[in-house]
């Protein structure tokens, strides 16, 4: 009984890094996008006349 706690304490710790993998992964790609979007409104803004 004892070895099945352990077994699933494992199994359930590798699959909670696994999601955790994902969600930095998930987060890394909306700062990029983030970085390109803002970088594409920043340069618009700077090309912009001053009035």
């Amino acid at each position: 009984m004892n070895k099945d706690v352990r077994v699933l304490g494992i199994v359930t710790i590798e699959v909670s890094l696994e999601v955790a993998k994902g969600y930095i992964q998930k987060c890394r790609i909306y700062r990029d996008f983030f970085k390109q979007r803002y970088g594409l409104i920043e340069s618009s803004l700077i090309d912009q006349p001053l009035r």
